[in-house]
């Protein structure tokens, strides 16, 4: 690891220009008093919407915009600037080495470059330096990881950032080194009440501006089969690529589900042209993982009105499904439960929850 970096006081408080132009302004007041008191009232008022504005809205703004500080790092020369890059979280060893395994094998089917991060929290970024202790847990779980993924051929490398959640080192870390792909844990549990997954994957996963995987459940090493429901082809690039992965590395068998309502299946010609469509969108969209043929043999049809019930029965016959992320706020998610969401929560096995990068959503 290279040598501890001391985190000074000045790197992690916020500028006082602000506090300066208060207390001129409230020495103005005070100058004032004398000739009315009115102008006393107004100031103070004036000083107290300042303080609330500053606090409710440019404060917050200026916390998020600020990078959170990286306190150690290792091999980050060893980038490629042009290369693909996947981070993966790093906390606990034992959930890590799985995201380590999947990690692996994405970055060698896109020669991609690894970098781990991990996040100290501190409730209050106001301290002079970060204890030397606090770096030997996470220095050692690191070391391994990156021993691991260096001896099946990837390159690697990681740091260690002081945030006051992951979330923020996790999508500073994606910001500032231009990551493609982030690739997440998840135990299935939440505590947070208005967490649709937990509250740092949830805001991962909506400000992230790349492609986003939370892998919920153990031991994704020995996948046979795997469950992938398409809908739009767009938004299938990444469940296809992921598929790939394991098709390539765990010799898994692939099955792809299309949804129809029954109204669509009684109609033959809006059902050709809806299927034509969407063989065209998976040979457009599938990078060429698949051509027209193979995608018209690949897909399995489910006539069905109750899409989420389908694929949670459709789930239990395979070791793993992958689906993709729900993109309502936590208040539609609250009061009417999303395909995602409802899944996830309510049935049990391994699954790949998906994020598609904003540039490639539809708008």
């Amino acid at each position: 690891m290279n040598e501890f970096l001391e985190i000074s006081q000045s790197n992690i408080i916020y500028e006082t220009i602000s506090s300066l132009g208060t207390i001129l302004t409230f020495g103005i007041v005070a100058f004032k008093f004398h000739l009315s008191s009115l102008s006393w009232a107004f100031g103070m008022s004036g000083i107290g919407l300042a303080f609330l504005s500053y606090y409710t809205f440019v404060r917050k703004k200026e916390c998020n915009n600020k990078l959170s500080p990286v306190v150690m790092e290792q091999s980050l020369s060893l980038l490629n600037e042009n290369s693909y890059r996947i981070l993966v979280p790093i906390s606990e060893l034992e959930t890590a080495e799985e995201l380590i395994d999947f990690a692996t094998q994405a970055a060698l089917v896109r020669n991609a470059d690894l970098l781990l991060v991990h996040a100290i929290t501190k409730c209050k970024q106001s301290s002079d330096t970060i204890e030397q202790q606090d770096l030997k847990r996470p220095e050692r779980i690191i070391e391994k990881l990156m021993k691991k993924a260096a001896e099946r051929g990837v390159k690697v490398s990681s740091i260690i950032r002081l945030a006051q959640k992951p979330s923020k080192a996790i999508i500073d870390s994606a910001e500032e080194y231009g990551v493609d792909m982030i690739v997440m844990g998840w135990k299935g549990t939440s505590s947070h009440p208005l967490a649709v997954i937990s509250s740092n994957i949830d805001k991962v996963m909506r400000d992230a501006d790349c492609d986003v995987l939370v892998l919920r459940g153990k031991d994704f090493r020995n996948v046979k089969n795997v469950f992938i429901p398409i809908d739009d082809p767009q938004q299938a690039r990444l469940k296809l690529e992921v598929g790939k992965i394991l098709e390539i590395f765990q010799d898994s068998d692939i099955d792809l589900h299309h949804m129809i309502s029954s109204d669509l299946n009684r109609n033959d010609k809006a059902k050709q042209e809806r299927l034509a469509e969407l063989y065209e969108g998976l040979v457009k969209f599938g990078q060429g993982m698949y051509n027209k043929q193979e995608a018209q043999h690949m897909i399995n049809l489910e006539v069905t009105d109750r899409i989420p019930h389908s694929i949670m029965s459709l789930s239990s016959s395979y070791d793993l499904t992958i689906i993709e992320a729900a993109s309502e706020g936590w208040f539609q998610n609250l009061v009417v439960a999303t395909r995602a969401e409802l899944i996830t929560k309510r049935t049990r096995g391994k699954f790949i929850l998906l994020k598609t990068r904003t540039s490639d959503s539809i708008e």
